[in-house]
């Protein structure tokens, strides 16, 4: 009884709605309009998708608000394969502590039970579309997801609206074939098959050095950069060269391009530290060997590896 009266009043107040194309009103708050994104993709993907819409993966305050959601979702997401739907739910700044992509305060929840699982690489939250439950997942696989943009009666008010940059955009600082990602202000391209010392040297050629990561989002967005199908097998020489070396096992760990080493995502067992040989790092641009992706290893210097990532 109580869904169908709000779906009537939904209705009455969605009379008055003026919403982008694709977009309806959201339940609460009439400045505010909810975009339903079939087409599955990643978290990140999906927030960049958001921002070139002028908005941000959806943020819920309210168990009306939830309950709307997760409803409408199940409408149309019904040829969905998927039980759930990125939102912006996301523990990247201070794990274990959960945030908004927007920004706004995480003053209501309404998780699954036993979640969220404190794992390595759940970092990144969605809904149930039957019953609304939230959940923590790996930020790698691929969902249907829902943005909230600004009505259209709230932009003609505004004085300014500004048009987010899309990640993959390439301002004048960036080459053809790099990607600059506004989240960092670096530009970053990935090449092909070179061993660390060769990888770091070709980086060199376009004033770059072997990428740095300096937070989990950072860490996620290269990896999903770096991605191809091969890499998914349980062999680190299908992954991804990164800046991270030592100078031998009794020295820290660094980055290439001089800057702090103030992030680190190892494997479990990593670094290695049986052998003086085990000095040079990668990233898993895939889920391998049991462990989400994302996380950091070391090897020796002298074996080639399917993909490198430059920075500059």
């Amino acid at each position: 009884m109580f869904c169908a009266l709000l779906l009537v009043f939904y209705f009455v107040i969605s009379i008055a709605a003026k919403c982008p194309p694709g977009s309806i009103q959201s339940y609460s708050d009439n400045t505010l309009c909810l975009n339903f994104q079939s087409v599955k993709t990643y978290y990140l993907d999906a927030e960049q998708v958001c921002k070139d819409l002028g908005g941000h993966l959806t943020s819920v305050h309210k168990p009306v608000d939830n309950m709307f959601l997760s409803q409408q979702a199940l409408v149309r997401f019904n040829k969905s394969t998927d039980d759930d739907f990125w939102f912006g739910a996301n523990d990247f700044i201070s794990p274990p502590n959960w945030s908004w992509m927007d920004g706004t305060p995480f003053n209501y929840k309404y998780w699954d039970k036993g979640q969220p699982q404190n794992v390595s690489g759940n970092d990144c939250g969605a809904v149930l579309m039957q019953g609304g439950k939230w959940r923590a997942v790996d930020c790698f696989m691929q969902k249907p997801y829902v943005c909230t943009v600004a009505s259209l009666d709230a932009l003609t008010t505004t004085t300014v609206v500004t048009t987010p940059k899309r990640t993959t955009s390439k301002p004048k600082s960036c080459p053809d074939s790099w990607t600059f990602y506004e989240t960092t202000g670096f530009c970053y391209k990935v090449f092909d098959s070179a061993t660390w010392l060769d990888a770091e040297e070709r980086c060199k050629v376009d004033g770059a050095h072997l990428a740095s990561i300096h937070t989990e989002e950072e860490n996620l967005f290269l990896a999903n950069l770096a991605y191809w199908p091969g890499a998914n097998t349980c062999d680190g020489l299908k992954q991804a060269l990164i800046g991270l070396y030592r100078e031998d096992m009794s020295s820290q760990w660094q980055w290439s391009d001089g800057t702090s080493y103030n992030y680190q995502n190892w494997a479990i067992g990593n670094p290695v530290n049986d052998s003086a040989l085990y000095n040079y790092g990668y990233v898993a641009v895939a889920p391998i060997c049991n462990e989400p992706t994302g996380r950091f290893r070391n090897w020796k210097i002298d074996l080639t590896f399917a993909k490198y990532i430059c920075k500059k």
